[in-house]
């Protein structure tokens, strides 16, 4: 049908479902054969599903036919047969859904006859099976299940059967007009008599391809049988034991675990073993209380019922103590004395104590027994109230006829040593090298051991600088403490006797024999300042390793905290200090007060104070101790002498200005331009303006000088000519 591509002609009728042909009641025979010649007889109504070619053989010569384009609808277009046959094929790309409805026609008028209408349908693709649930089958099976198939084919499917040996599992049959192209199958996996089993599903297509799946599956639901020998259940015996295991499952291989807990004492010590030989035995000889749980398996992970046995080893004789009381020791009052018994054999040890007390050269028996012990570990108190000497004997006897005994000596000592301190008191603070002596009072002397610790408080706490420590020997015996150097010390006496007695005290103390220091007058002293203050309070400016008083005075006047000095003057500071320990500190600084800014002096104008040509100018201060800063004549730069003086020549012939800075060593500082011309007639110089007048950094802002409370004035000086003196003052 390759060739039919290029013969099928596509019309659009008027009149869609018709043929265009006239009808008849008589239907022309078409010879239908597969590609090995079998027949093939193709219902009307009915569509043929074939993996192979199919050809058509009408009974007429003159015959042709026509292939619906539209599945069947219409059929309009006859097209003469060029042979006897006509064959279609599953590969031919005319219908690329590989569905056909053709219809064969001869003759015309009254003699045409037509064919059924044939629909056939290749395919030559096997049927697709999938399992779901292969993590089903993929272990083995305890209990019945199912699991699923999917089954699919493109074209259709005919047939699905699935069978376990003889067993049908499932079947599925196409019904009548039905075209499924997929659909799930449920297997039931059941018993069987043998373990393995192996189901086979056949799918079939409605054109006759088919494919075959496989699987097996294994089930065990039989749990095996589990003998365990060698040990009765509730055994105590003082001789080592086998154990033997063995494990059955019908034949097939088995396992056994197992878990072996020793108990001795506190301790647990477990043994695990999994998945051994399914014939094993354990050879156990340590004491111990036993617990031993055995469980076997089988492939299939059936697990046979848990055997457990208890039993227990012992060949030691049992544990005695006898606690609260060291041997030879003195115990204080009130102690109580604690007789332990431990053994595994708990409720079989018999026990028995005898106490024996000698006060005043008399002694007391006590017995304290026989008795029985109700547990594993039993512990008896017995309280010790009285002073003496005391003997203990206790023994114990266990079922097996072991026996232990032990034996405890100590005397009761109920009196705490006394403790005095003599030389110094808690809290003192002193100038001297002090010597603390400590005491103490006992009545055994020989049993008491006497420590003094002496400690020195640091940046990091307190930190021990001696230990002194020795037995007492009579009421006269004392330790003496002398601290070495200055500082807060902590010292502390233990007084403790052979029976625990202790007794404890503790003194504070201070030693401090350097007077306080007094700090920042290096600061102050030969300084300037145009208000004084002090930089700190009075007393943050003393440092000392105890509480200090201060107090300040100027010129011998008291000086207090925040109090300012403004007037101008030469003053002298003097800080007092005394600390707790009565040393005593005396610092004095001598300091200038000055807000006066400095006052500029000009030389080389003549008697009516005109400047000449090539005239020398020079530049001074009225206060020796101040110092120019710079010095400029016009735009020139002129350098400061040695002296403190700038001196310079004028050449200029036309208006000129000289500014001038100036400081003071109290941060005062005057900024000021005159302004000055040439002229030989008598007149004053130009205009003289203050640019800026500023004070030091230590100058509070109601103490700096207001350039607006300026005023200029003219004064000689001894030099014979005149000069400019430029001074300032504070307005009142």
């Amino acid at each position: 049908m390759k060739k039919l591509a290029g013969l099928i002609l596509f019309a659009v009728m008027a009149l869609p479902a018709v043929d265009i042909r006239a009808q008849t009641a008589e239907k022309l025979d078409v010879d239908i054969r597969a590609y090995d010649n079998e027949k093939i007889l193709i219902m009307p109504n009915s569509r043929y599903y074939s993996p192979v070619p199919v050809t058509f053989r009408p009974g007429r010569p003159d015959s042709s036919y026509s292939i619906s384009i539209d599945d069947g609808a219409n059929y309009t277009d006859y097209t003469p047969m060029d042979s006897a046959s006509l064959t279609l094929y599953p590969d031919d790309e005319t219908s690329p859904a590989k569905r056909w409805n053709i219809k064969f026609g001869c003759g015309n008028g009254d003699d045409e006859v037509f064919s059924d209408v044939y629909s056939i349908s290749f395919d030559t693709e096997s049927p697709v099976i999938s399992l779901t649930d292969d993590d089903k089958i993929s272990k083995w099976l305890t209990e019945e299940t199912t699991v699923s198939l999917k089954v699919s084919d493109d074209a259709g499917i005919g047939r699905v059967i699935s069978r376990s040996g003889d067993t049908v599992l499932a079947e599925f049959h196409e019904t009548e007009g039905e075209e499924i192209k997929e659909r799930t199958i449920e297997l039931p996996l059941k018993k069987t008599e043998n373990r393995f089993s192996t189901v086979e599903t056949v799918c079939c297509d409605l054109a006759g391809n088919s494919t075959v799946m496989t699987f097996d599956y294994m089930y065990d639901d039989s749990p095996p049988t589990l003998s365990v020998n060698g040990v009765d259940n509730g055994l105590i015996t003082p001789d080592p034991v086998k154990i033997t295991m063995a494990a059955d499952d019908e034949g097939e291989d088995a396992y056994i675990s197992y878990t072996l807990e020793r108990t001795e004492g506190d301790r647990v010590i477990t043994t695990r073993a999994e998945n051994i030989c399914n014939t094993s035995s354990l050879d156990i000889g340590e004491d111990g209380a036993y617990t031993l749980t055995v469980n076997a398996y089988d492939p299939a992970g059936n697990r046979s019922e848990t055997v457990t046995k208890h039993f227990r080893i012992d060949s030691a004789p049992p544990e005695i103590s006898i606690k609260g009381a060291g041997d030879t020791a003195d115990l204080r009052s009130f102690s109580n004395i604690i007789f332990e018994t431990a053994d595994e054999s708990a409720g079989s040890t018999e026990v028995n104590i005898t106490l024996k007390r000698t006060s005043m050269g008399k002694t007391d028996i006590i017995e304290l027994g026989p008795y029985t012990t109700v547990a594993v570990n039993d512990i008896r108190e017995v309280n010790i109230n009285s002073d003496g000497d005391y003997e203990i004997m206790m023994s114990a006897t266990d079922g097996a006829g072991n026996i232990s005994s032990a034996y405890k000596r100590f005397r009761m000592d109920s009196n705490a040593p006394d403790i005095s301190v003599a030389g110094i008191s808690e809290g003192e603070v002193t100038g001297d090298k002090p010597i603390v002596r400590f005491m103490a009072g006992e009545m055994f002397y020989d049993s008491t051991i006497m420590t003094a610790v002496l400690e020195k408080k640091d940046k990091n706490g307190y930190r021990q600088v001696s230990k002194d420590e020795h037995v007492m020997k009579d009421v006269r015996d004392h330790i003496d403490i002398r601290p070495a150097s200055e500082g807060l010390y902590r010292l502390t006496c233990l007084a403790a006797d052979r029976s625990g007695n202790r007794n404890e005290s503790t003194i504070s103390f201070t030693v401090d024999y350097t007077p306080p220091v007094i700090s920042q007058m290096s600061d102050i002293d030969g300084n300037y300042f145009r208000s004084f203050l002090l930089p700190k309070k009075i007393k943050d400016l003393v440092k000392d390793a105890t509480k200090v008083v201060a107090s300040a005075y100027v010129n011998d006047v008291p000086y207090h905290d925040g109090d300012r000095i403004i007037q101008e003057g030469r003053y002298v500071l003097t800080i007092l200090a005394s600390d707790e320990a009565d040393n005593v500190s005396e610092s004095s600084a001598e300091f200038i007060v000055d807000h006066t800014s400095p006052q500029v002096v000009l030389e080389g104008l003549d008697k009516n104070g005109n400047i000449l040509p090539n005239s020398l100018i020079r530049v001074s201060l009225f206060d020796r101790e101040d110092h120019l800063v710079s010095v400029k004549f016009g735009e020139r730069s002129i350098p400061v002498d040695p002296d403190g003086t700038a001196s310079f020549t004028v050449d200029e012939s036309s208006g000129q200005k000289i500014t001038v800075v100036a400081a003071d060593d109290a941060g005062n500082v005057t900024d000021t331009e005159i302004h000055m011309q040439y002229s030989m007639a008598s007149f004053l110089p130009g205009p003289l303006t203050v640019k800026e007048v500023s004070a030091g950094d230590e100058a509070e802002e109601e103490d700096a000088a207001d350039p607006l409370s300026l005023m200029v004035g003219l004064l000689s000086v001894l030099s014979g000519s005149f000069g400019f003196v430029y001074r300032t003052f504070l307005r009142d």
